[in-house]
Formats: C-alpha cells, structure tokens, sequence
C-alpha cells in the first residue's frame, strides 16, 4: 500500500498528468460552453415544425373534402388534423407530449386496422409512443432548453453522447507510461527492494488506480457545474432508441452510471494491455511505441464499417472481444437521442455483458503479464547460474 501512495505522490507531481487532466476536463465541458439542443423539446424551432405538419394537415383535408374519390379518408383526415392543431397549439411541455400520445396512439390503430395513415413503421412509433409518455409523466420540469440547463443526472447522462470514451481509453495508455517510468526499480526511494512479480502488481494497480481517478476527475467540473447550477435532475428521465430491431428504454441515471462503468472498464483493459507489452519487452521506446499501436488499432478497429456486419451476432467471434464494447454510445445511448434512431442494425450490446467481457480480459492480461514476468524472471536466474558455473 505504500509502494501505491507513493507512486500516486509522484505521479501528482508529474505536470503531464494535469495538462492530460485539464485537456480531458476541458472536452468533456464542451456542454456548456457549446450548448446542445435536446432532440425532442417544446421551443420556437418545435413550434414551426408543428405549424407546418398542421399546414400540411389541413391541405391534405381540403384536398380530400373536395375530390370525392377520397371521401373514404375524410374521417381519417379530419382526425389528423385536429391532433396536429392540439400539437401545434400546445402551450407546455406536458400538454405538448400527452397530444403527442394521442396523435401517434391514432397512427398504431389506423396501422393495426389496415388503413394506414402513418409514414413510420409500427416500431418506430411505438418507440415514440414509450419515450412521449414517460416525457409526459414528468410535465414541464424536463423541458431543458439546452444542455446548459441539464442538472447533474442529465448532463451526466449526455457525456458520452460524443467519442470522449475513446480519448479517455487512449489516455490511460499515457498514464501507464508515467506510472512505468516513475516506478521502476530504484524509482522510488526510501522503498525496499521487492521482487519482478510483485513490483508488476503493484505498477498495474497504480496504472489502474490513477487512471480512474484521471477519468473521475475529467468529469468533474463539468458536473459539478450542473450541480451548483441546476441541482440534482430526474433519474427518471426517459432514454429512448432502437438497438438491432429491439426498443431500449432506460433512465439517465442507468445510463449515466452504466457508460462511466464501461468506460472505466475499457480504461484499465488499455492499461493493463499496456503493461502486458511492457513486461514482454525491455526497450521503452520500442514497448511504448507498440503499446500506442496495439491501442489505436484496437480503439478504432470498431469504427470500420463493416465491423458490426455479422449475420448471427450471438454466435459471432466480434461478441467476445474487448474492443466491440469501448463505444458506450451503442449500449446505453445518450441523452437528448432520438427515439426512433437505430445505433446498430444487427448487433445488440448489453452493459452487463460489456462489463463482463472487459473484467474477463483484464484478468486475463494481468495473467499473462504476470505469467511473461515470471518466465522472465526465472530464464534469468537460470543464466545466472549458468554463467556461475562456467566461472
């Protein structure tokens, strides 16, 4: 425990670790000095979309009034245009949503009737349907602006709506660098001579410590801000969209706390990576260089298209590797997403099964790393006292 305060101590005191600080800290603020729109609010740009879906309305029912050959969708059409007038005419948020309801509860039943008046499919309104009564439920107090005005839960659950998780993963390979050159045999003084194995452990526990206290601490302005500033949220807060067909529906608080656990996750599997090439090869430069590889290819190897295209995901070997779980994005979502976006057509990635993926890898690595140590470690005291011998 001694070894890992110290190392902590001067990895403090290593201007690196705050300029990587304060560059993370100052991405993840981008919230509030960039304020986002959220998708699906009640504003004057909302307004003049509702007033020219109620325009078109009341075309398409003049239209029909006078041609009679349409007269079997008057009674249709006479319907739409009395829930967009309410939609456009709605004056809060909850009124607003709950005309929402009804208009898209009208839509399904016209679908499941056989006379179909909607241009969505039945999932997309029904994801729709989901997330305008849950809106609905919490009335105008939900009705943010911007992400400005987001409280903690809320801001929280809307930073991962960007690639940030990559750069934080990218990060850790930065903090296992320091951590390698701060704590290396006779780095640190006043410590007791320990052995390679031992010395490994503790070098990757720092790795692992430091690199969550870097990402918490990323984060923290930015929620603190929404703290002081706007309170505490609504945990409840609905986060709505389409995952290979299946509709995903979870609150800001599931998401916000299930991305910040897959994220750190993915941190200290990047760190334990690095360490693992470390321990494999001697030459810092030549170890570093590979670790940066190793982790660009394995952070941006995800994001070539085809990627995600398999025919049976459940029986694919992309489900069981670490990379496929480092985009939080197209587990949890985000906040302020659509209902009906579709993040991935064919594969459906669950937090649970994201974590479990990670730790298990993790283990692995740090096994291996301590498996490459040991061999190491023992073909050099067998050297050692070959080369006795000889003498």
């Amino acid at each position: 425990m001694w070894y890992i305060k110290s190392a902590l101590k001067v990895l403090l005191k290593n201007p690196i670790i705050w300029i990587l600080t304060i560059i993370l800290a100052a991405v993840f603020a981008a919230p509030v000095y960039e304020p986002l729109r959220p998708a699906w609010i009640l504003d004057e740009i909302t307004r003049e979309q509702n007033k020219e879906e109620y325009e078109n309305a009341k075309t398409n029912y003049e239209f029909a009034l006078e041609n009679p050959s349409f007269a079997r969708n008057l009674e249709i059409e006479k319907q739409l245009l009395e829930l967009k007038k309410n939609i456009y005419e709605s004056t809060t948020s909850a009124e607003y949503f709950d005309n929402n309801v009804k208009l898209i509860e009208t839509e399904l039943d016209q679908l499941q009737s056989g006379r179909s008046i909607a241009s969505e499919s039945p999932y997309d309104l029904q994801a729709k349907l989901l997330y305008c009564m849950a809106i609905s439920s919490l009335g105008d107090a939900v009705n943010y602006p911007n992400s400005k005005n987001y409280p903690l839960i809320e801001m929280g659950a809307s930073l991962f709506e960007v690639r940030t998780p990559l750069l934080l993963i990218g990060s850790a390979i930065i903090v296992s660098l320091l951590v390698h050159l701060t704590t290396g045999e006779k780095k640190l003084l006043g410590i007791t001579v320990i052995g390679n194995t031992k010395r490994l452990l503790l070098q990757t526990t720092t790795s692992c410590i430091a690199s969550v206290l870097l990402i918490l601490t990323a984060l923290l302005p930015t929620l603190l801000f929404a703290l002081v500033k706007n309170g505490v949220g609504v945990t409840v807060y609905p986060i709505v969209f389409r995952r290979a067909g299946e509709i995903v529906s979870i609150n800001a608080l599931e998401c916000f706390l299930g991305g910040l656990l897959i994220v750190l996750c993915s941190a200290i599997f990047i760190t334990l990576c690095t360490h693992c090439i470390y321990s494999a090869i001697k030459h810092l430069l030549t170890s570093s260089l590979i670790a940066c590889a190793v982790t660009a290819a394995l952070v941006y190897l995800p994001l070539y298209p085809r990627y995600f295209s398999v025919r049976d995901f459940n029986t694919s070997l992309i489900r069981f590797l670490p990379m496929t779980y480092f985009d939080v994005r197209n587990i949890v979502g985000y906040l302020g997403i659509w209902p009906t976006l579709q993040v991935l057509k064919d594969v459906n990635l669950k937090p649970m099964t994201a974590l479990v993926v990670l730790t298990v890898w993790s283990l692995a690595l740090l096994l291996l790393a301590v498996g490459i140590t040991a061999l190491k470690q023992a073909f050099a005291k067998g050297r050692y006292v070959q080369l006795r011998q000889c003498d």
